[in-house]
């Protein structure tokens, strides 16, 4: 009897220490971040993003988020699926670079391309919910 009931003490005592860190952690998530671009490569063909990147400037390292079946319309303004950026709620991220393939002549995909570094226009931080690129066309995608 007196073993049961240190464990389930020991078990509350974890759970009790855990679960904070379990929520902090879920408060650097930057929930729901949308990047708005705008395809005018020099191709005038659709493009396909397949990713985009972004330097995460408070622990100073590189993000890659994968986006799947990401087409933009040449000419189009596009928004990319919500993603939830870890480890920059409230801080700044910089260096947004989209890698994307392009249309080519047979129809086929290019191999993969990517843009320039954009910084975030005025304010970098993130919030959840956030649109990186400023209206109308955010990030602009022109290609070489």
């Amino acid at each position: 009897m007196k073993t049961s009931g240190l464990i389930k003490a020991g078990v509350a005592a974890l759970c009790v220490l855990a679960l904070p860190g379990i929520s902090l952690a879920d408060k650097d998530k930057c929930k729901g971040v949308r990047f708005r671009l705008t395809n005018e490569h020099v191709s005038h063909k659709k493009i396909l993003i397949t990713s985009v990147s972004y330097h995460d400037v408070v622990n100073n390292k590189k993000v890659t988020k994968g986006l799947k079946n990401f087409e933009c319309n040449y000419q189009e303004t596009c928004l990319t699926p919500e993603k939830n950026l870890l480890d920059v709620e409230g801080n700044d991220i910089n260096n947004i670079r989209f890698e994307y393939k392009r249309r080519e002549k047979d129809n086929q995909w290019s191999k993969p391309e990517t843009t320039q570094p954009f910084d975030a226009v005025n304010n970098a931080e993130c919030k959840a919910d956030r649109i990186y690129g400023a209206p109308p066309k955010g990030f602009v995608i022109e290609g070489t």
